[in-house]
């Protein structure tokens, strides 16, 4: 289970549950196999706020090099009912685990809510993250400018997506895909987001709680099915160079991949610069990664906002 607080009023947290749904209606089904951008899928989410958080996650993915992200029936049913439970039970309202004596119970763990709201477990991973007390852009910006967070909601493999107030649910497929690995802040692209407090995630992605830079990351598509076929554990992400450069210095920072983080998820790797990015300043990036059978070797570059 992990937390993250985005200022004094907001607290996520975020739990994921392996190998989630499998669609069987023939529209989700469609849905599946469709990665373009699909404004008329969008559109019929459940309200104008689950619509405007999805274009504006694809924005982001767009730019990071990942396949759009689109509504699904069941997830958002699920979605909504989970935001009715915490609604009602405030005092639960950072838990992950619902309680069945309170109203709107409908399902102890994520895996529970999940079958009870016709998702098939067995060809997604199924992630739910929980907050409150922001609206649904600065809920997106907080999600994304995390470590543990980031995960879901940037993964290549992320297929689904639903939000009600206080919910942020995801379902990223376990299918082997030949998808391109993301990459967050993408290439020449300007951010807003200077600096990250660590601290308020479980397990403390850094030592202590100081400002450091927005975490520079590299998502490659998962592989649960190759994984589960040959009966061991992926090795997770092999870093042989990731560093990130001002002015040709590299910037002082900590490397989390699943080697030195068993919570990160096994296709993502992190820099976390020590101090927070300057303003208005070019940063490079060079990487040089294997996952699996594959060779990532990229030297990409983005901007800070002045």
């Amino acid at each position: 289970m992990y937390k993250l607080i985005a200022s004094n009023l907001f607290i996520f947290h975020i739990v994921s549950c392996g190998n989630a749904p499998a669609t069987k209606s023939g529209e989700e089904s469609k849905h599946s196999v469709d990665y373009r951008p699909n404004l008329e899928l969008v559109e019929n989410c459940t309200s104008a706020e689950e619509s405007a958080l999805i274009n504006q996650l694809n924005n982001i993915r767009n730019a990071a090099g990942a396949p759009a992200a689109v509504c699904h029936t069941k997830l958002t049913k699920m979605t909504l009912l989970r935001s009715s439970y915490l609604t009602q039970n405030p005092q639960v309202a950072l838990s992950h685990f619902e309680d069945k004596r309170l109203k709107g119970f409908k399902g102890r763990t994520l895996r529970e809510r999940g079958d009870k709201s016709g998702i098939d477990n067995q060809n997604f991973w199924l992630s739910e993250g929980l907050g409150g007390g922001l609206q649904w852009p600065d809920v997106l910006a907080a999600h994304i400018n995390s470590v543990y967070h980031r995960s879901p909601l940037l993964t290549p493999s992320l297929k689904f997506v639903s939000y009600a107030p206080q919910v942020i649910s995801s379902m990223a497929s376990i299918a082997v895909e030949d998808l391109e690995p993301a990459m967050y802040p993408s290439p020449d692209e300007t951010i807003d987001q200077v600096e990250f407090l660590p601290g308020f995630e479980t397990p403390n992605p850094w030592p202590a709680k100081l400002k450091t830079g927005t975490p520079i990351s590299v998502h490659f598509p998962r592989v649960y099915i190759k994984r589960k076929l040959r009966k061991q554990k992926s090795q997770g992400v092999k870093v042989e160079k990731f560093s990130v450069y001002f002015e040709n210095m590299a910037l002082e920072g900590k490397i989390i991949a699943t080697a030195s983080d068993s919570q990160v998820e096994e296709s993502d790797v992190f820099f976390i610069p020590s101090k927070p990015l300057k303003r208005g300043t070019k940063y490079s990036v060079r990487v040089n990664l294997r996952y699996e059978k594959r060779s990532f070797i990229k030297n990409w570059s983005f901007t800070t906002k002045n």
